[in-house]
Protein backbone atom coordinates (compact mmCIF):
# COMPACT_ATOMS: atom_id res chain seq x y z
CA UNK A 1 0.00 0.00 0.00
CA UNK A 2 1.13 3.52 -0.72
CA UNK A 3 -0.18 6.79 0.55
CA UNK A 4 -1.23 8.71 -2.53
CA UNK A 5 -3.60 11.62 -3.10
CA UNK A 6 -6.03 9.12 -4.64
CA UNK A 7 -5.87 6.89 -1.56
CA UNK A 8 -6.45 9.84 0.78
CA UNK A 9 -9.39 10.98 -1.38
CA UNK A 10 -10.85 7.46 -1.24
CA UNK A 11 -11.02 7.68 2.56
CA UNK A 12 -13.42 10.66 2.42
CA UNK A 13 -17.03 9.55 2.13
CA UNK A 14 -18.86 12.78 2.95
CA UNK A 15 -18.12 16.48 3.39
CA UNK A 16 -19.95 19.56 4.58
CA UNK A 17 -19.03 23.23 4.76
CA UNK A 18 -20.26 25.68 7.37
CA UNK A 19 -19.80 29.43 7.32
CA UNK A 20 -19.41 29.85 11.08
CA UNK A 21 -18.74 33.57 11.13
CA UNK A 22 -20.53 35.23 8.23
CA UNK A 23 -18.03 36.46 5.66
CA UNK A 24 -15.11 35.51 7.91
CA UNK A 25 -14.67 31.80 8.67
CA UNK A 26 -15.50 28.50 6.99
CA UNK A 27 -15.26 25.07 8.53
CA UNK A 28 -14.95 21.92 6.42
CA UNK A 29 -16.22 18.71 8.00
CA UNK A 30 -14.90 15.57 6.30
CA UNK A 31 -16.27 12.17 7.28
CA UNK A 32 -13.93 9.25 6.65
CA UNK A 33 -14.94 5.73 5.70
CA UNK A 34 -14.17 4.48 9.24
CA UNK A 35 -16.54 7.06 10.78
CA UNK A 36 -13.82 9.49 11.89
CA UNK A 37 -14.63 13.17 11.40
CA UNK A 38 -11.86 15.60 10.46
CA UNK A 39 -12.32 19.36 10.60
CA UNK A 40 -10.48 22.01 8.63
CA UNK A 41 -10.86 25.74 8.81
CA UNK A 42 -10.21 28.95 6.96
CA UNK A 43 -10.39 32.55 8.01
CA UNK A 44 -10.65 35.77 6.04
CA UNK A 45 -9.14 38.92 7.50
CA UNK A 46 -11.26 41.28 5.42
CA UNK A 47 -14.99 40.43 5.28
CA UNK A 48 -15.33 42.70 2.25
CA UNK A 49 -13.06 40.37 0.26
CA UNK A 50 -14.63 37.11 1.50
CA UNK A 51 -15.39 34.50 -1.18
CA UNK A 52 -17.22 31.44 0.15
CA UNK A 53 -15.80 29.09 -2.51
CA UNK A 54 -12.24 30.10 -1.66
CA UNK A 55 -12.90 29.72 2.05
CA UNK A 56 -14.39 26.27 1.49
CA UNK A 57 -11.43 25.18 -0.65
CA UNK A 58 -8.91 26.36 1.94
CA UNK A 59 -10.85 24.74 4.80
CA UNK A 60 -11.00 21.46 2.86
CA UNK A 61 -7.25 21.59 2.14
CA UNK A 62 -6.65 22.10 5.86
CA UNK A 63 -8.78 19.07 6.73
CA UNK A 64 -7.12 16.93 4.04
CA UNK A 65 -3.69 17.78 5.49
CA UNK A 66 -4.94 16.38 8.79
CA UNK A 67 -6.17 13.22 7.03
CA UNK A 68 -2.67 12.80 5.53
CA UNK A 69 -1.15 13.04 9.00
CA UNK A 70 -3.58 10.50 10.43
CA UNK A 71 -3.11 8.10 7.51
CA UNK A 72 0.68 8.44 7.72
CA UNK A 73 0.61 7.56 11.40
CA UNK A 74 -1.74 4.60 10.84
CA UNK A 75 0.43 3.30 8.00
CA UNK A 76 3.63 3.59 10.02
CA UNK A 77 2.00 1.93 13.03
CA UNK A 78 0.82 -0.97 10.84
CA UNK A 79 4.36 -1.45 9.50
CA UNK A 80 5.75 -1.31 13.05
CA UNK A 81 3.26 -3.90 14.33
CA UNK A 82 3.99 -6.16 11.35
CA UNK A 83 7.73 -5.95 12.01
CA UNK A 84 7.21 -6.79 15.70
CA UNK A 85 5.05 -9.79 14.79
CA UNK A 86 7.62 -11.05 12.27
CA UNK A 87 10.42 -10.69 14.83
CA UNK A 88 8.40 -12.66 17.42
CA UNK A 89 7.67 -15.37 14.85
CA UNK A 90 11.34 -15.55 13.93
CA UNK A 91 12.35 -15.87 17.59
CA UNK A 92 9.68 -18.51 18.19
CA UNK A 93 11.21 -20.60 15.41
CA UNK A 94 14.62 -20.80 17.09
CA UNK A 95 15.50 -24.20 18.59
CA UNK A 96 15.22 -24.48 22.39
CA UNK A 97 18.87 -25.54 22.53
CA UNK A 98 19.94 -22.11 21.32
CA UNK A 99 22.57 -20.65 23.63
CA UNK A 100 21.20 -18.16 26.09
CA UNK A 101 23.14 -15.27 27.53
CA UNK A 102 22.70 -14.82 31.25
CA UNK A 103 23.91 -11.58 32.72
CA UNK A 104 25.14 -11.51 36.32
CA UNK A 105 23.01 -9.59 38.79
Amino acid sequence: MQLTPEFIASLIVDEHYIEVAPKQSVVAVLKLENGQVVIGESHCLDPERFVAEVGSRIAREDAVRKVWAMASYAFREAVHQRDKRLAREELAGLPDAAPRIVLPH
